[in-house]
């Protein structure tokens, strides 16, 4: 079976990163919506008050409305995590840019969530977004599990790629406090009497986590080295260099190494999306990571405000394929 319902027709999962490679799914509030792809890419945009994105394609892009089943291509803006085992292949999740082929996979749509289940290697792997109620901002979690019976020594590089910012000014760094990196940018204009609409901007793009990362890279070009992104320089040399992005295309990589034993899980989890300057990330970092529950009350509180536009009619027919395209 390719396409299954579960939890009561809550869900919807395609098991099959190939199959229908453009298949997706979306979430969104007042603010913002993305469109996530079932192999890793995503289209978001926010509001400030016109359509805007803080993860862009990798040259100057034209303005246009978010668009359905829409072509991809290898650096397409997307949400990756490299995973490297010593004296095993460097793989992706959740499924580009490596494109490894793995023991079982699931993208399952919910109606407050995306999730990915992924088995390779003898991991068990669940990637799971959601958004907020009202802030511009992606909540990620990666949970990984070892069910082997040895412990697994891994290297976990998130990859969150930031694209072309502007042709203006465009850097990135990484900030100790915060625990991640903060991409710069200023709008491209060419009056100076545009710069008083422009300077209000969220122009910066950040990547923060909950845990303090071995090492980090805020280059895409030192990133992706000579191996590409489906075999990164900078995983092939085992430690990323701590580089910084000055007047070149920045993107957002962190760097965990953990041993996980038997049937032991960890959790990393990572906020991303636009601001306008540091004052405000570290108020997103007070809300969802200084406060303990922060980050799991904000995805309840987002089902519930999912929840409250679900409609008032439902549907209990013989045919019960039909009642679920129609209930959920």
């Amino acid at each position: 079976m390719l396409i299954e319902t579960t939890d009561h027709g809550k869900r919807l999962d395609l098991l099959s990163p190939t199959a229908m490679p453009k298949a997706s799914a979306f979430l969104w509030n007042k603010r913002m919506m993305i469109h996530m792809n079932c192999r890793g890419y995503a289209v978001a945009q926010f509001m400030q008050p016109e359509p805007a994105k803080y993860a862009h394609a990798p040259n100057l892009e034209a303005k246009t409305f978010m668009q359905p089943e829409q072509p991809y291509y290898t650096h397409h803006p997307g949400r990756f995590c490299y995973i490297k085992e010593v004296s095993k292949e460097v793989f992706s999740i959740p499924y580009e840019p490596v494109k490894s082929p793995v023991e079982q996979f699931s993208f399952s749509s919910g109606e407050s969530d995306i999730l990915w289940k992924i088995k390779k290697n003898e991991l068990e792997i669940e990637m799971r977004l959601t958004l907020t109620r009202n802030d511009l901002i992606e909540l990620w979690s990666i949970k990984i599990k070892n069910k082997s019976s040895q412990t697994k020594k891994l290297d976990i590089y998130p990859y969150f790629p930031v694209g072309y910012m502007s042709w203006m000014n465009q850097s990135a760094v990484y900030d100790e406090e915060l625990k991640g990196i903060v991409c710069t940018s200023i709008s491209p204009y060419q009056k100076y009497q545009e710069y008083d609409k422009v300077k209000h901007y969220k122009d910066k793009t950040f990547l923060i986590a909950d845990k303090i990362p071995y090492s980090y890279e805020a280059s895409q070009e030192a990133f992706e080295g000579e191996g590409g992104l489906h075999n990164p320089g900078a995983i092939q040399q085992g430690n990323l260099k701590k580089g910084d992005s000055r007047y070149e295309t920045p993107a957002c990589v962190l760097q965990y190494k953990i041993e996980l034993e038997s049937e032991v899980t960890q959790e990393f989890r990572f906020v991303f999306g636009p601001a306008k300057d540091e004052e405000e990330i570290k108020n997103i970092k007070k809300k969802y990571f200084d406060n303990p529950k922060g980050f799991r009350a904000s995805r309840e509180d987002y089902a519930q405000y999912i929840k409250e536009g679900r409609g008032c009619l439902t549907i209990n027919t013989p045919n019960k394929k039909l009642d679920n395209f129609v209930n959920h």
